[in-house]
């Protein structure tokens, strides 16, 4: 803990970051995966008759770019696509 802090104080580096983000990618079958619904701001942009409420997944992204990136894994794909 002593070193943490000296290193905290001295270099002024938090060390409770990590320069590695994490994405969790559901890959269950789709009856069985948790629906995320778009933000009120975003539903209340949509039309009264619209059903698209849920949000963009990047399996979604995945399926509509694969013909551009077939050589790419979901993995490695999920990697380098800017969310």
């Amino acid at each position: 803990m002593v070193v943490q802090l000296v290193v905290y104080l001295v270099l002024s580096l938090p060390l409770y970051h990590s320069s590695w983000t994490i994405y969790f990618i559901n890959t269950s079958p789709f009856e069985e995966r948790a629906i995320v619904l778009k933000s009120q701001v975003a539903l209340n942009e949509l039309e009264l008759d619209s059903i698209d409420i849920m949000c963009s997944w990047i399996i979604d992204k995945y399926i509509n770019c694969f013909s551009q990136y077939e050589f790419l894994s979901l993995t490695k794909f999920s990697y380098f696509y800017n969310i």
